[in-house]
């Protein structure tokens, strides 16, 4: 017995091709296709996500989506077709706003596994084996109980402040 409707296809909205990048939030289904990042609404409209598609170009592997519920985020991690380097695509889904995080081993970005959220923490396993967790408080990530700082970078949308908008916009991003 199951209390699941009946499935139906839904037609015309491209497929998944990476499994690793399905989640599932109260905004509808985020998923890779062919075109990139497209969200399947709860309304059953489909969105191609545009603004990302150069970052996807770059690092078109996605190895990890995660939904940080008390963010109001969804987090992608993302390789480079070679395998090595990665970044942390990141939708605030509240401000409807994408980011980029690109964090730093010396001068080498970090090439990612997985990540995943446990006890309402985010925490990401490298290329290297390492596993590192998010503090949210500071820029120390924990690793085997020593509290190592991990530099970061964080890419935005291009914006001009001018006028009282774009100083609106740059304050309330």
């Amino acid at each position: 017995y199951s209390d699941w409707a009946t499935l139906a296809p839904i037609v015309g909205v491209p497929g998944c091709i990476e499994f690793r990048s399905v989640v599932e939030g109260p905004y509808g289904i985020l998923r890779q296709t062919e075109r990139g990042l497209e969200l399947l609404t709860r309304e059953g409209g489909n969105e191609w996500i545009a603004v990302v598609r150069t970052t996807l170009a770059a690092y078109p592997t996605i190895t990890s989506a995660v939904h940080v519920k008390a963010l109001k985020q969804v987090r992608f991690t993302c390789n480079n077709a070679g395998d090595t380097e990665g970044v942390i695509l990141v939708w605030d889904y509240e401000r409807n706003r994408w980011f980029v995080w690109k964090l730093y081993n010396g001068a080498t970005l970090l090439v990612y596994r997985c990540a995943c959220l446990h006890a309402g923490i985010y925490h990401v396993a490298t290329k290297l084996g390492t596993v590192l967790k998010e503090h949210a408080t500071n820029h120390y990530d924990d690793f085997l109980g020593t509290k190592v700082y991990v530099p970061w970078t964080l890419e935005t949308s291009w914006f001009a402040p001018a006028g009282v908008g774009g100083y609106f916009r740059l304050r309330h991003a």
